[in-house]
């Protein structure tokens, strides 16, 4: 229902609409599978060797709302909208499934007041403050049994390992927004700036839980988490003439979270997590932070044990998969029937962890993991050197340790600057300073074997070896296109015809990450997989054609 009309000699304009909704869902799906074939290169459900599985699963769910608007205006240069909605999930609980959200913006066109427009054509100040709410999906709030099978003849069932949340309470957020929009020398320069404050309160997620409470993960509303950013946008015509037009526009845009609260007497909730690195909500951090192992430091001191390996400090803030701040860069270039896109965009700062190299290091088939192989070979193998002798102890003969001339000949790997971890000289218990922290001991001089410390440590006890700087700059996007003009169509059919090639992806500028590690192939798209590179492919570019016709 809308309405519309002018009042008080047209000088206030009233527009208003409001409206009720219902999304009612349900989602019955039913498959059926084999494990094998009977005959090859037959799929079907007949030509099985074994009994199929079949499955079932309904999907409910039901959400209702009403809303309405009003936008008012005076004499053009003053506006204000408000807005409210009420909605109403049966994925909620019963008692809570109610939430209200309204909205309030205002508008001045301060340029109505400026005579001369030869410089500033328009310009318009922009104030909103919005609250949003939020439901979750079905079957969140009851823990149930699915079946599994058969065993004996009997139907079998098994528990949830999910903790499903009988209490939780619709998501909401708020934000603040100010706004400038501007534009220049007739509409030949246009700048739009936003600073904002967003705020989210009870957001739902799903989190990792120790396996001892019989589940692996558990749903909950969290605490608040704060955003608060500055976007910035500027376009341009540098040149229009009656054959020739060249637009350019730029984009840039920041943005800082923060984890202000949680749960009660909970500052950090692991979200997901990868090899030996996890992903967390931590109060006072960046929402997504990773987390980890790392070498314990002294200093520039690498502490190791006996055996030459490092000894692991965990829970170690290793980055923020959060980029700095991100940027676009265009240009449009039409001469006649032919027109030119040119697309550059920047990701500056933030990290992304990196699974595949750390699996590849692990399984030796990186450059780096080739470091001292020979040494370890021709000790252990050539040489048959002991484990006393490859920790430059010597050989030990009775009680008697004759050390070779060229003890200290490389068999194998350390790492650089590394010292045992003082330990009492009784009971081997590693020895603490005041602030509980490990006291450097004697120099290490032993030498390890490589897979250890460049497959295995790595791996798992060095989160910030695979942390990579994500900083990306690249040439997004070239579309070249040309237009057909319409007298070479003759009196054809086709009324109209376009034709583009198009380059994604093209070149890639600028960036930190290893070769064949795209900075922005990160494949976390859930909370718990933010800057996590996983398995990605190569770097590579998508190269298309585009054919329009009109009749």
């Amino acid at each position: 229902m809308t309405f519309n009309r002018q009042l008080f000699h047209s000088n206030l304009s009233l527009n208003a609409i409001a409206g009720v909704s219902l999304d009612k869902r349900n989602v019955l799906d039913r498959s059926a599978s084999i494990s094998s074939l009977l005959v090859h290169n037959m799929p079907s459900i007949g030509n099985a060797n074994a009994v199929p599985t079949a499955a079932e699963s309904l999907n409910r769910s039901e959400q209702q709302s009403v809303f309405g608007q009003v936008s008012l205006g005076y004499k053009d240069f003053l506006f204000l909208d408000v807005s409210a909605r009420n909605e109403w999930s049966s994925t909620l609980p019963a008692g809570s499934n109610s939430f209200f959200y309204p909205m309030i913006g205002a508008g001045f066109l301060f340029s109505q007041f400026i005579k001369d427009k030869d410089i500033l054509s328009s310009g318009k100040l922009r104030l909103n403050y919005a609250t949003v709410g939020n439901s979750t999906g079905a079957y969140q709030l009851l823990n149930t049994y699915s079946p599994q099978g058969l065993y004996m003849g009997f139907p079998y069932l098994a528990y949830t390992t999910q903790l499903k949340n009988a209490n939780l309470k619709p998501e909401q957020a708020t934000s603040r927004e100010i706004g400038l929009d501007l534009s220049f020398f007739k509409n030949k320069l246009n700048v739009s700036a936003t600073y904002y404050n967003n705020s989210t309160i009870n957001q739902i997620v799903n989190v990792q839980t120790s396996n001892e409470t019989g589940f692996n993960n558990r749903i909950i509303n969290a605490g608040e988490i704060q955003n608060t950013g500055f976007e910035l946008g500027v376009s341009a015509t540098p040149v229009r003439t009656k054959k020739f037009l060249w637009t350019s526009s730029l984009n840039f845009a920041t943005n800082k979270s923060l984890v202000v609260s949680l749960l009660p007497n909970v500052n950090r909730i692991q979200l997901g997590g990868r090899l030996g690195m996890t992903v967390n909500a931590l109060v006072g951090q960046p929402f997504g932070i990773q987390m980890g192992n790392r070498p314990y430091m002294v200093g520039d001191t690498i502490l190791v044990g006996t055996s030459g390996r490092n000894i692991a400090e965990a829970n170690v803030i290793t980055g923020n998969p959060r980029p700095k701040w991100t940027g676009g860069f265009s240009n449009s270039f039409s001469y006649k029937g032919f027109s030119l896109s040119i697309t550059a965009t920047v990701k500056w700062g933030g990290v992304v962890f990196s699974e595949s190299y750390g699996r590849a290091m692990f399984q030796g088939t990186t450059a780096k993991s080739l470091e001292g192989r020979d040494d370890y070979f021709f000790s252990n193998f050539i040489l048959g050197e002991s484990g006393n002798e490859q920790r430059n102890i010597g050989q030990t003969v009775g009680t008697n340790i004759t050390r070779y001339l060229d003890s200290m000949r490389s068999k194998g790997l350390q790492y650089p600057n590394a010292y045992l971890a003082k330990a009492d000289p009784v009971t081997g218990v590693l020895l603490t300073d005041k602030n509980g922290r490990y006291m450097v001991g004697n120099k290490s001089i032993g030498w390890v074997f490589p897979q250890l410390i460049l497959g295995n440590d790595k791996t798992l006890n060095d989160v910030p070896y695979l942390t990579f700087d994500a900083t990306s700059i690249r040439i997004s996007e070239i579309v070249l296109g040309y237009t057909i003009p319409a007298k070479a169509l003759g009196k054809s059919f086709v009324k109209g015809a376009f034709v583009a090639f198009t380059a994604r992806n093209i070149w890639q500028i600028y960036q930190k990450t290893p070769v064949g590690i795209d900075p922005e192939a990160a494949a976390g798209t859930t909370n718990g997989t933010m800057g996590t590179e996983s398995g990605g492919s190569f770097p590579y570019a998508i190269l298309g054609c585009t054919v329009k016709l009109s009749f």
